[in-house]
């Protein structure tokens, strides 16, 4: 990973393109977009041919949650070592009780 990658997110509310937005910034081999990596029931890591989070999905189960949970900003970090120069994720505006607990916490 690069120490200048630049890190974003898609924040959006459902059914208004995000998806469609995500995979067009997937598409270009220099940019890496996971999904709804703070859904509250689910974890949308990016499962492309590039780089599969899917083992480390599987391993963790339930307990990824729990981490992400528990520690937003090292999950974030995890789910950011892509070695591209620009890695980002889609968060709902209805997803983000998690992003915003974690400002009291900073």
């Amino acid at each position: 990973m690069s120490s200048r990658q630049q890190r974003f997110a898609i924040i959006s509310m459902p059914r208004t393109g995000s998806h469609l937005l995500g995979s067009l910034l997937h598409s270009h081999n220099q940019i890496f977009v996971h999904g709804e990596l703070f859904h509250p029931h689910k974890i949308g890591l990016s499962t492309s041919r590039r780089y599969n989070f899917r083992p480390l999905q599987d391993a963790l189960g339930q307990n990824m949650i729990i981490f992400r949970n528990s520690d937003p900003i090292g999950f974030l970090n995890l789910a950011m070592q892509v070695d591209v120069p620009a890695v980002g994720f889609k968060l709902f505006i209805n997803h983000s009780k998690i992003i915003f607990g974690l400002y009291h916490r900073l």
